[in-house]
């Protein structure tokens, strides 16, 4: 798995299986297998995979004395060789690629996939449950208001309050809507076993099934919100309304990226077509999604009404969920956790672009351009900073002029995305005449930072074009989080305000302490 033919491609040691690929040998047996590589120092060797999803590869450092390397989403190992002993047969190039590291990968994994696992076993216990539900609703700022929009000053638990059953019409609609997708699911789930009955079970299949039983989890946890009474607001409502804020986020970009980018997407599933059909019981689908002769967009595009339907049928659904936990949870509990998770994220980001910072500065070397957008990202990086610290502290302050300072940290934060997406804009149309600056070596360096096999000028100005528009993409991503932030700044501060002015609104919150 994760090989690759080109010049620079030797043949290493290797038992590495793609998941995706849906098989699997229990043996591992190992191979010569052809993988790029680079020799940075005498004593540096980089290997490259290629990504499960297009040409784009990642770099990994081979240990100086060799040894077997676990790259996460592949099953075995690649075998590293001795690095002196490899790179004096090879050309010191001098260029350190960027490099992934195998350990903070499966650390992410790890966490991605723990998580849900010890939510469940926390649920199991009561007495943790109680816990755990209280310091949720606390730090994701779930009690900064309750269902009738009172203000609560302390945001701790709201164990005074009488329970409540959800609202009638939306609490239909959402167990009708989860009941629906549980039994998609069920259905999926019980093919994919008739499959393993068959003997036709793989890796791909096992992920088919876990697939199918996590979305059994969220229609059982949607559910769940329609039917639960609560103390306050259910922290079951909340958990589900961010499940399906970020499963529509997800299928939206799904969506675009299709529509965009259909070559790749074709590509992807002629791929990976043959591994469905093994997963499912024999003759339940055809076994070829593109004809003899045939190319994927062909196959596309003759699919391309009923994948429509399908797609519309599913926004259908998280629609009417989306309406339905929103009339549940309230506009101003939304609100109130929407400011206070999204400052999480902007700390987030933060990070996030001192990383694209350093990331430009490879560019810089190499005669690009990027001083601006370096300091641009740099500066933006610490302001998110700032701004999300800052902004938290204000939300569990509640008063007015903190709040403001945070409204005006979060109006800013929208002109500078907006700066970062026409300083990218820019960038990408001045490519073209940075390269005709750059000597033929120049562009022979870039290209190998960017991973390309072959050095012309040409892949090298795709290659760049492609990264701005990763980079302006997540921007957009970034302009729209920014301007839900400031909406729901100013929706709180106008809460705190009138709270602070109106001394009716505050004997109401008084009582509810009481």
């Amino acid at each position: 798995g994760g090989q690759a033919y080109c010049p620079e491609c030797r043949c290493f040691k290797s038992s590495l299986m793609d998941l995706s690929s849906g098989k699997l040998n229990a043996n591992f047996p190992t191979y010569g297998l052809c993988y790029r590589h680079n020799c940075y120092q005498e004593d540096y060797l980089q290997f490259a995979i290629e990504s499960q999803l297009g040409r784009a590869t990642k770099w990994y450092k081979c240990p100086p004395g060799g040894g077997k390397l676990y790259i996460a989403g592949f099953t075995g190992a690649f075998h590293c060789p001795n690095a002196t002993r490899f790179c004096q047969f090879e050309e010191i190039t001098g260029i350190r690629y960027t490099e992934s590291s195998p350990f903070w990968e499966w650390v992410f994994w790890s966490i991605v996939l723990g998580l849900p696992l010890i939510t469940m076993l926390i649920c199991l216990f009561p007495c943790l449950r109680r816990w755990a539900v209280g310091r949720f609703k606390k730090w994701c700022g779930v009690n900064h208001f309750n269902r009738r929009g009172h203000l609560d000053l302390d945001a701790e638990v709201d164990s005074d309050e009488e329970e409540e059953m959800p609202p009638a019409l939306p609490a239909k609609i959402l167990k009708a809507a989860n009941i629906f997708v549980f039994c998609s699911m069920v259905l999926i789930f019980f093919l994919v076993i008739a499959g393993f009955a068959e003997s036709r079970g793989s890796v791909a299949g096992a992920f088919l099934i876990v697939m199918t039983l996590t979305v059994m989890g969220f229609s059982y946890l949607g559910f769940r919100a329609g039917q639960k009474p609560s103390v306050g607001t259910s922290c079951v409502a909340v958990s589900y309304l961010y499940v399906l804020f970020f499963g529509c986020l997800g299928f939206g970009f799904a969506v675009l990226f299709s529509v965009f980018y259909p070559e790749t997407v074709a590509q992807s599933l002629d791929r990976q077509w043959p591994v469905i059909v093994d997963t499912l019981p024999d003759g339940l689908v055809d076994s070829q999604l593109v004809p003899k002769g045939g190319v994927p967009d062909d196959a596309l595009k003759e699919h391309a009404g009923p994948a429509a339907g399908m797609a519309l049928a599913i926004t259908i659904v998280l629609a009417a969920q989306m309406w339905a936990i929103i009339k549940i949870v309230t506009w101003p509990v939304i609100f109130a956790t929407l400011y206070t998770i999204l400052n999480y994220v902007v700390i987030v980001f933060g990070i996030m672009f001192w990383g694209a910072a350093g990331y430009l500065n490879r560019f810089r070397a190499e005669g690009f351009e990027t001083a601006g957008a370096m300091g641009l990202f740099v500066v933006l990086g610490g302001y998110l900073l700032v701004a999300g610290s800052y902004s938290i502290f204000a939300i569990f302050k509640k008063t007015p002029g903190h709040l403001f300072c945070a409204l005006i940290f979060a109006g800013t934060l929208v002109c500078l995305t907006l700066g970062v997406g026409l300083a990218m804009f820019s960038a990408s149309r001045n490519i073209s005449a940075t390269l005709d600056r750059l000597s033929d070596d120049q562009v022979a360096a870039t290209a190998k930072i960017l991973g390309l096999e072959e050095g012309t000028r040409t892949d090298v100005e795709n290659g760049v074009r492609s990264n701005l528009r990763t980079v302006g993409v997540a921007g957009f991503v970034i302009l729209i989080m920014t301007c839900m932030l400031t909406v729901s700044a100013n929706y709180v501060l106008g809460k705190v305000r009138n709270h602070f002015e109106h001394p009716k609104a505050r004997r109401e919150t008084e009582l509810t302490h009481v």
